[in-house]
């Protein structure tokens, strides 16, 4: 099924849902993830929150596919606001890596380096058959601590964190304004630091 209809005009609520729920297929997480990333990416464009949209640990694509969503549903919106917000996929493209000693329950699960991998070129493919407009996608290829310093100080509405991310979050809010961090897989919606803190 081919999907690019969904960037000619505002989708409804039924739209969305069934959108998320296709990707989830493309994803680790589960429906209820992809419908708070997308819910939250929208309340933070509802709110004016500045910044592009980001994720560490991309994987197949999915959660960054339901930022861009409710980044181009809020533009439909009002066109005559700034342009979707982009999104900003950081991932090595070749797996997990190397567990550190810090990473107990990555250990503990027998997880192995080069593990849930899709490379560039597949979430490429994905983006582009869900209809996600290439110019709203910025790829940032690499290993974390090679690419997020790398990557400017831009505001960052919507930091969503899904990877080896023992100093990263802090690394990322050192260099930029945070409005939003999520992180983790259990839906709870907890405040952190005077910032919204989102566990899905």
């Amino acid at each position: 099924v081919h999907y690019a209809a969904i960037t000619k005009e505002l989708m409804t609520h039924a739209e969305i849902d069934s959108f998320l729920k296709m990707l989830c297929g493309h994803t680790l997480g589960h429906y209820e993830t992809l419908r708070a990333t997308y819910d939250i990416a929208a309340a933070l464009i509802s709110n004016g929150v500045p910044g592009d949209f980001v994720e560490c640990g991309v994987y197949a694509g999915g959660e960054c596919a339901a930022m861009a969503l409710a980044s181009l549903n809020a533009w439909r919106v009002d066109r005559d606001e700034k342009p979707p917000r982009r999104v900003h996929l950081f991932d090595s493209f070749q797996g997990m890596p190397q567990c550190g000693p810090e990473d107990t329950e990555f250990i503990a699960a027998g997880n192995k380096p080069g593990e849930a991998c899709v490379s560039l070129e597949g979430v490429q493919a994905n983006m582009k058959l869900w209809g996600i407009p290439s110019e709203l996608l910025v790829y940032h290829p690499g290993w974390f601590e090679d690419t997020v310093p790398e990557a400017g100080h831009a505001p960052i509405a919507l930091l969503r964190l899904d990877g080896d991310l023992t100093d990263l979050a802090a690394q990322i809010r050192r260099q930029g304004r945070v409005g939003a961090q999520v992180r983790g897989h259990d839906a709870d919606l907890r405040a952190e630091g005077g910032e919204c803190v989102a566990e899905i």
